[in-house]
């Protein structure tokens, strides 16, 4: 008989029951996370986890029985077979290209689920997890039970922050993860909802799997003005112009992040989002650069789009296309955009595209040749960034980044001689006091040390500042009052890369880094990420989900007092003053605005910690 384990719920202590039935092997762990009401009844949200001391061969299978029959087709990123699911009860799930074979270890699921009747945690019946070791020939659902495969769980229930219950308990050491730990806030609750955010940001023709509904097709007459499709790509913040020099500071963060944290997101069941995250900002770039020495870089009047409020659905303003070229040069944005584009190249080669990520790599070299050979500020290219956007760093760090990446995804030597050449001595003595979309000199420091380019200490400056009196009483090391949040956020992360590499002072960097994350997460008394933990931001400084579904939306809708409709789930907001004050207010866009850039460092850190919490380091 298959694998089968029921649920029962007992509500007043938030604790599921996993109980043994005849018949059932009970190999995994169930948790329930969310839900939430939807327009045609609700939705829920839960992880499975299977843990193998052995190799399961290809052709897996789990299987999965509901209370009642879904109204949608579920959604899962690490199996196949969701399709034609919904109405159905009972529905089987198999392997996906990247986990055809499961090596010893953890199988993390998350999925979503749809149902007319609100379910709550009691929505699943029965799950069947099904496979062949390697080296057998018999299933593993073919065992009896009472034959020393079963297991009992206490699994504790999880809502969004901080939990209060305690961690699974498990009676059968040979399938659970030993070194697995249960962190202090949900981080794979908030890599998830990072991701969303990112979805509820995408500028274009969305894509069938958009998970966003109250978004919508948007901007679909970009780079019309210039005879291009320039469609996609990301809206930069509560607004709607398309800076491409933060942008491409997001997506190197975000490859970098998944580089370097990658069960992070396999583990959580957010690989392929991560993917999609990386890859929407991407596609839009390898658009922008259709010829090798011209990029357009900017979509969008900043002051113009400043005076509207309201759904991109329904802009009609005029969006004019703003480009470097050789006359007009902008190294800054060329070689952000070349650092983007490498490391995803080897986020793409990794996951085993290397189509793409042969295009990703193609469209890096040209336009890091670009940035080296006609050197100039971008702002003063595209005058309209300079407003916004101003490179006050210079273009030195962008080239020494981009240096590296370069010779990283490649490694060709010409990469790491340029960058000795030219860029080392100032790497050596920089020690501003941020890692931003503007100064990337930290971020340089980290990814030398990573790469051992020279037998150097790149990292004293780094670890110097980290070690500055510049937290505030509640704990936040202020940065400055633009997305405090942000800066700590991204020098969080950085940290994390560090204590990879330094093992001498992993625990300093880590405690840091948990000590920044977590003052975000509640620590400071509440959240500061919208839909998540206690008493989260309701009013962020974003037009779109400030607007209801249908009807007007307009600055009517920007001065009203009453929360956003539409629960931007996973926005970092800019965060408090050096003081840790805080009023959740729309109109305050310093310290409610969000942006694609506040988020970047933000959820590549949450992947770490998610990783991290995999080893036992909570």
């Amino acid at each position: 008989m298959h694998l089968c384990a029921y649920f029962q719920i007992t509500v007043a202590i938030l604790i599921n029951i996993h109980q043994s039935i005849a018949g059932c092997l009970n190999n995994h762990n169930y948790q329930f996370t969310n839900e939430w009401k939807t327009k045609d009844g609700w939705s829920t949200t839960a992880h499975i986890q299977a843990n193998f001391d052995y190799q399961l061969q290809e052709g897996w299978e789990l299987m999965m029985e509901f209370q009642e029959p879904l109204t949608e087709d579920i959604q899962t990123w690490v199996t196949s077979g969701l399709k034609g699911t919904s109405g159905k009860r009972k529905i089987i799930l198999g392997a996906v290209s990247w986990n055809k074979i499961l090596n010893p270890g953890s199988f993390r699921m998350s999925y979503i689920v749809s149902f007319k009747n609100r379910q709550h945690q009691n929505h699943l019946k029965c799950v069947e997890f099904c496979g062949v070791k390697v080296g057998g020939n018999s299933n593993i659902c073919d065992q009896k039970p009472g034959g020393g495969s079963t297991t009992t769980t206490t699994t504790p229930a999880t809502t969004t922050g901080r939990s209060t219950t305690s961690p699974p308990i498990v009676t059968k050491a040979r399938t659970q993860s030993p070194k697995s730990c249960r962190p202090k806030y949900n981080y794979e609750e908030v890599l998830k909802k990072s991701l969303l955010f990112y979805e509820a940001q995408r500028s274009g023709i969305l894509p069938k799997d958009q998970r966003v509904k109250w978004r919508h097709d948007s901007t679909s007459k970009d780079g019309i003005d210039v005879g291009l499709d320039l469609t996609g790509g990301y809206f930069d913040a509560g607004d709607y112009v398309k800076f491409g020099f933060p942008m491409a500071a997001t997506i190197t963060n975000l490859a970098w992040g998944m580089l370097e944290f990658k069960s992070g997101y396999t583990s959580s069941g957010q690989y392929k989002h991560g993917l999609a995250a990386i890859k929407w900002g991407t596609d839009y770039f390898i658009k922008c650069h259709p010829e090798a020495y011209r990029f357009i870089g900017q979509i969008g009047n900043g002051d113009l789009d400043h005076k509207y409020w309201g759904r991109p659905e329904d802009m009609r303003i005029k969006r004019p296309s703003y480009e470097i070229n050789k006359m007009k040069p902008g190294s800054e944005l060329a070689a952000e955009t070349a650092s983007a584009l490498a490391a995803t190249s080897m986020v793409f080669r990794d996951y085993g595209d290397s189509g793409y990520a042969d295009v990703c790599l193609s469209h890096a070299k040209q336009l890091y040749d670009f940035a080296m050979r006609y050197r100039g500020n971008y702002h003063k290219a595209i005058l309209d960034a300079a407003k916004f956007y101003k490179s006050y760093s210079g273009f030195k760090d962008e080239l020494a980044l981009a240096s590296l990446w370069l010779y990283r995804a490649t490694g060709q030597e010409k990469y790491r001689k340029n960058f000795l050449k030219e860029f080392e001595r100032e790497t050596l003595s920089q020690s501003p006091g941020e890692y931003s979309w503007d100064n990337k000199w930290y971020a340089v420091q980290i990814l030398a040390k990573q790469m051992k380019i020279a037998n150097k200490d790149y990292t004293a400056n780094f670890k110097s500042l980290l070690q500055q009196p510049k937290k505030t009483v509640k704990g936040l090391f202020f940065v400055q009052k633009w997305g405090t949040l942000r800066h700590a956020a991204n020098l969080a992360f950085l940290a994390l890369l560090a204590s990879k590499t330094e093992k001498n002072n992993k625990s300093f960097y880590v405690d840091f880094a948990r000590g920044q994350i977590h003052y975000m997460l509640g620590d400071a008394s509440r959240s500061y990420v919208v839909g998540f933990g206690k008493n989260p931001p309701k009013r962020p400084h974003h037009a779109s989900s400030s607007c209801l579904t249908t009807g007007t939306c307009d600055w009517t809708q920007f001065k009203s007092p009453r929360p956003n409709p539409q629960i931007l789930y996973g926005a970092l907001v800019g965060g408090p003053g050096a003081d840790d004050r805080y009023k959740d207010k729309r109109e305050d866009f310093v310290k409610n605005e969000v942006t694609c850039d506040y988020n970047a460092g933000f959820q590549s850190a949450i992947a770490a910690l998610v990783e991290f919490s995999q080893e036992g380091q909570c």
